[in-house]
């Protein structure tokens, strides 16, 4: 098989160890970072704390995640009070800052 212009597929078994493919491949087909299912720390539906403000102050509120997403990533939260949808950095397993 032609490799030329695929980047991201892994090269060694043992980077794939502990890992679960998000489809079903066939036999012999490269293995890249799509097919690899994502451990998130942040799960649709899921209720998270959510945090907004800066080194004077700190309010929590919890919120439930509209998307999933990994530490790092943007993504949007419902407050409950008041159904506003918000967006939220993921920083942690549960928990979020609205920036």
């Amino acid at each position: 098989a032609d490799i030329t212009f695929i980047k991201d597929y892994y090269q060694q078994k043992k980077d794939l160890l502990g890992k679960k493919v998000s489809r079903i491949l066939s036999m012999g087909t490269l293995i890249s970072s799509g097919d690899i299912q994502r451990d998130y720390d942040v799960k649709q539906g899921q209720s998270v704390k959510t945090v907004l403000g800066n080194e004077n102050f700190e309010i929590t509120l919890q919120t439930v995640a509209q998307e999933s997403g990994v530490a790092g990533d943007i993504i949007r939260v419902r407050n409950m009070a008041n159904q506003k949808i918000m967006s939220a950095r993921v920083m942690e397993k549960g928990m979020v800052r609205i920036e």
